[in-house]
């Protein structure tokens, strides 16, 4: 799920994006974890670089999911959320990246 902020393009390279790094990293035999954080930072940097040539000032929330037979792996930047319902239990997948949350490490 991508969410823009200040317009759609962000939110849009994203969605046409995100995935094929995440494909390519997957090829190139890196774990899951590793995958995702390297599709998310190509991702953001070559939006970036596409923000200073087109002088755009867009940006998004994404959360990604991929489920594998043994897990589930959850990215996620910004302030979008993400629950997992189970039964009558509701768990909440992500810690939203806003300005008053408390870093954990």
């Amino acid at each position: 799920m991508f969410d823009g902020h200040n317009g759609v393009e962000a939110a849009s390279y994203c969605a046409s994006q995100l995935h094929q790094n995440l494909i390519r990293n997957l090829s190139m035999e890196f774990s899951m974890e590793d995958a995702l954080i390297n599709a998310f930072s190509n991702t953001d940097i070559a939006f970036l670089k596409k923000c200073r040539e087109e002088r755009l000032k867009s940006g998004a929330t994404a959360v990604v999911t991929v489920l594998t037979p043994e897990k589930l792996f959850v990215a996620w930047a910004g302030d979008s959320q993400a629950v997992l319902a189970k039964k009558t239990e509701i768990i909440d997948l992500v810690v939203p990246h806003k300005p008053e949350r408390e870093v954990r490490i």
